[in-house]
């Protein structure tokens, strides 16, 4: 790892084992200054230095490109997204505001219903994208 973090002219990310026996490894971190990579025991058996050495290269991308960031990011609006439909959705069922006359419940059964999906949406896209 301090190779390839040197090769990428970054700061060596905090390094971790896990005991799990299930092969995989996870980055995670909101910059390069503030990383972690985590490699499981598993991997560990079952992996040669050379592939090894390939995955934790692409955990070092994802530090690099600040996808954990990212990702949080994308699931706060997310959760933001899902919180005012679950609003509208318990204003709906509970009769909406003050002036009844004005409420229209079929829109705020569509952006109960469609907001999650929207939000759902948005997470899949930007993980995709990134």
């Amino acid at each position: 790892m301090r190779d390839l973090a040197a090769r990428a002219a970054m700061p060596m990310p905090r390094l971790y084992i896990s005991p799990e026996p299930q092969p995989n490894a996870f980055a995670t971190g909101r910059s390069p200054d503030h990383a972690a990579v985590a490699v499981t025991e598993g991997l560990l058996a079952a992996c040669s230095w050379d592939e090894i050495r390939g995955v934790l290269a692409h955990e070092l991308s994802h530090v690099r490109n600040r996808d954990i960031l990212i990702g949080s990011v994308a699931a706060a609006v997310a959760t933001g997204i899902s919180f005012v439909a679950n609003m509208a959705m318990w204003g709906a069922m509970l009769g909406g505001g003050r002036d009844d006359e004005d409420a229209n419940p079929i829109a705020l059964l569509a952006t109960a219903l469609l907001a999650p999906i929207a939000a759902s949406l948005l997470q899949m896209a930007l993980s995709r994208s990134r």
